[in-house]
């Protein structure tokens, strides 16, 4: 798996305290979505988050988010115009946490690969 985070100096507005952590797998190492999901979320809290212990995912609840990709490609586009991020086309998206208004994880299918998103933000 792959982990790439863009902090709160990668939007235009710094000050903002956002940040995007973006889990990335090849469809090789999960046989689902679902199985993604759970590999990812164990990844990013024994990997990456490990020593941040007020990080803690609640249920899974892997509802299907309509509205996912507008999503995604709004938090993107707040980001500076030095960061550029091309993702395949997306087939399947889902919301893997209830949606909070300081926080939303989505996972997302494109052909050749499972990708787990969140933003969130403290402000």
């Amino acid at each position: 798996m792959n982990y790439i985070e863009f902090g709160n100096k990668c939007f235009n507005v710094p000050a903002s305290e956002q940040s995007i952590d973006i889990v990335i797998g090849s469809k090789t190492e999960a046989n689902s979505l679902e199985d993604f999901i759970e590999k990812a979320v164990n990844y990013l809290c024994t990997e990456i988050y490990m020593e941040r212990s007020e990080i803690v995912f609640p249920k899974i609840i892997n509802r299907s988010a309509d509205k996912g990709s507008e999503l995604i490609a709004e938090f993107l586009s707040g980001m500076d115009q030095s960061v550029e991020l091309h993702l395949e086309e997306i087939t399947s998206i889902v919301y893997v946490t209830e949606p909070r208004w300081n926080n939303y994880d989505l996972a997302f299918e494109t052909n050749n690969s499972y990708v787990f998103f969140t933003w969130s933000t403290t402000a």
